[in-house]
């Protein structure tokens, strides 16, 4: 299996810091972000593709010093949604099922027991509602039978939250980049992963996982960061 790591964005909501460093570089507990982030997928993934956008130098001379195995390229320009972003990758991708992850989510190794759950099918892994506190900005999703009805943050009755990691098998490819190709041109620079799936959802496809007792870190605020280096000093991360 394959997976692209979607890291081109210049993950604003960290500025000033993200003016001067790309986000999956910056550190957490005895490495970056990005550290984190290869060290789960490599657990599940045979091909890993880093997409550079945002100060992308930087970015990618760590990636070869330390991970000569890992691909990366570098997206011609950097829109607000990160569609875009994925299908300037689709050859890579093209006949194979894959994982896209995002470069400031980190996961446990284990993720990969509960996810994916069935081959060949798109999946998306979500937390339900009562698992954890939800932010407000979270990716809520709707869900009726275990598929995914409508995804968005600003959902008032929702099921549960998308984590930022899906998987597309075999079966589903050609249709997702089928779909793909038809929101990027109808949304532009605006489309996001995200809006794929849910003009599937119209033809029930997207499948929910829940992976409940995986705990994951989101790295996107300040507060995000204090968060985990302060469970990192108590040994909790």
């Amino acid at each position: 299996m394959k997976c692209v790591i979607l890291a081109a964005g210049r993950g604003s909501r960290l500025k000033p810091i993200t003016s001067y460093i790309p986000k999956p570089l910056l550190p957490v507990n005895h490495g970056c972000v990005i550290d984190r982030v290869i060290s789960y997928l490599s657990c599940g993934c045979k091909e890993i593709l880093l997409v550079t956008g945002h100060l992308h130098e930087l970015l990618e001379r760590y990636i070869v010093r330390r991970y000569p195995n890992v691909k990366f390229v570098n997206v011609d320009r950097i829109t607000p949604g990160n569609l875009h972003t994925l299908l300037q990758v689709r050859d890579f991708l093209s006949g194979e099922e894959f994982v896209i992850a995002n470069a400031d989510h980190i996961f446990p190794e284990e993720v990969w027991n509960p996810f994916p759950k069935k081959e060949g099918s798109l999946e998306l892994a979500c937390h339900s509602s009562g698992t954890r506190a939800f932010l407000e900005d979270e990716m809520k999703v709707k869900v009726k039978n275990s598929k995914l009805v409508r995804m968005d943050k600003k959902l008032e009755n929702y099921e549960g939250a998308y984590t930022g990691l899906a998987y597309v098998g075999k079966d589903s490819a050609d249709i997702f980049w089928e779909s793909a190709e038809k929101v990027s041109a109808q949304r532009r620079d605006e489309a996001k992963v995200e809006d794929v799936f849910n003009f599937l959802a119209e033809k029930e496809m997207p499948e929910v996982v829940w992976i409940d007792n995986i705990r994951f870190y989101e790295v996107d605020t300040v507060e995000d960061l204090r968060r985990i280096w302060n469970e990192a000093k108590a040994g909790s991360f």
